[in-house]
């Protein structure tokens, strides 16, 4: 069997499963742009970028058998080089921070991120910021809704709720994250939305 032999991505992460390394090349080779694309969006090193796409690859490769053929594996692949980018910057700015100091440095304008990903983590933090402050249950819907491109279905599955019950947390929690940066941050209201949409993009890319 070769690539060419696969009916559709379904059957393909079912021989995925089992380990075929043909069902392998045929997803890596269907959503390694796409995903380097994604990836380089935050990531504006290239020999970073290409390292975090081996990354996520092979984490596909390593959990095969948890991963179910009747998600999307889009989905799944965007969630894991969004965290593998985000942790890649978060490490890079600790690394600068930490050698400014060490230097004696006063001026921030040697680290490695340039403004609009220092300002994109700033924005980040708000919305932690709200989210955190949503109740237990709450916060698990919001976050695997809005950060991890969950359809409330797979979130009822997750957490062992109703679609119902989980649609109703995801609207009362969307409206308590506006609230609170309303509040708390009201000239950045549109940025926060700005921002979701933008966790959101690759839902319609790869849909």
């Amino acid at each position: 069997m070769d690539t060419k032999n696969f009916e559709n991505e379904c059957h393909a992460l079912l021989y995925l499963s089992r380990g075929n390394l043909f069902a392998f090349n045929f997803i890596y080779k269907k959503y390694c742009d796409i995903v380097y694309a994604n990836i380089c969006k935050y990531v504006k090193n290239e020999i970073f970028a290409e390292d975090i796409l081996q990354e996520v690859f092979l984490a596909l490769w390593e959990n095969r058998i948890k991963i179910k053929t009747d998600i999307s594996v889009a989905g799944w692949l965007f969630r894991v080089s969004y965290n593998k980018s985000i942790a890649v910057l978060k490490k890079q700015l600790k690394e600068q921070i930490y050698a400014a100091e060490t230097q004696n440095i006063s001026d921030r304008h040697f680290l490695i991120l340039d403004n609009k990903e220092i300002e994109y983590q700033n924005k980040v933090s708000i919305l932690e910021e709200a989210v955190n402050c949503l109740p237990a249950q709450k916060q698990k819907v919001y976050r695997l809704n809005k950060f991890d491109n969950m359809k409330p279905e797979e979130i009822s599955e997750e957490l062992g709720l109703t679609v119902i019950s989980v649609k109703d947390y995801i609207k009362q929690s969307s409206k308590q994250v506006k609230q609170y940066v309303q509040l708390k941050y009201p000239t950045l209201i549109f940025v926060l939305f700005v921002l979701i949409s933008h966790l959101l993009t690759l839902t319609f890319l790869l849909g």
